[in-house]
């Protein structure tokens, strides 16, 4: 877990440290202090990552990120709220960026610091999509009714190949049987 909670919590608001006091139990209780402040060492911890408190996405994870038309894929991913602010909705769009809930809604998984911060999970449907690079757009909205930028996460949709595309076209698979045996047959009379 985090030393954080000894200047911030127990010892560290009088001097020397002069630490801000957290007791707070939202913010004492987190288990994670790197997913709002900066790095794991002391000075990078003392930066925050996200100064301007709207929620924002951390990350987007996309399985399989190459699939082929109609498969569906899944999605899944953590967002971060403002301080005192928790997640309340997460919501994707494909190929066009939307507005604030007119998306398609994500269902929550774990919570973390009481919603501040939250996975959320999805299957995309492609069946509608053509083949060929596309892009996912991910945001989320807080308690206090603030949406956040979308961050993208690009995903390529493959066309499937019938596998009785060869046997539609006859003629092509005789062609190529005929020319084969005559070959094999000129190479054997050729011994």
């Amino acid at each position: 877990m985090n030393k954080c909670q000894d200047c911030h919590v127990k010892n560290g608001v009088e001097p020397p440290f002069n630490a801000t006091n957290l007791t707070n139990p939202m913010h004492r209780a987190a288990a994670n202090c790197t997913l709002c402040h900066g790095g794991d060492t002391p000075i990078a911890l003392h930066v925050l990552r996200k100064s301007s408190g709207v929620p924002y996405v951390k990350d987007i994870i996309l399985v399989p990120r190459k699939s082929y038309e109609g498969d569906n894929i899944s999605i899944s991913v953590l967002a971060v709220a403002g301080w005192d602010a928790s997640i309340t909705n997460i919501e994707y769009f494909i190929d066009t960026a939307g507005e604030g809930g007119s998306g398609r809604n994500l269902t929550f998984g774990k919570e973390f610091s009481d919603g501040q911060v939250r996975e959320a999970f999805a299957d995309m449907d492609t069946s509608r999509l053509k083949g060929g690079t596309h892009i996912v757009y991910v945001h989320a909205r807080d308690s206090k009714d603030r949406w956040g930028d979308v961050l993208p996460a690009p995903f390529v949709i493959n066309k499937k190949i019938d596998a009785l595309y060869l046997f539609r076209h006859w003629e092509l698979v005789f062609l190529v049987a005929g020319v084969l045996i005559l070959i094999y047959l000129f190479r054997k009379s050729g011994k």
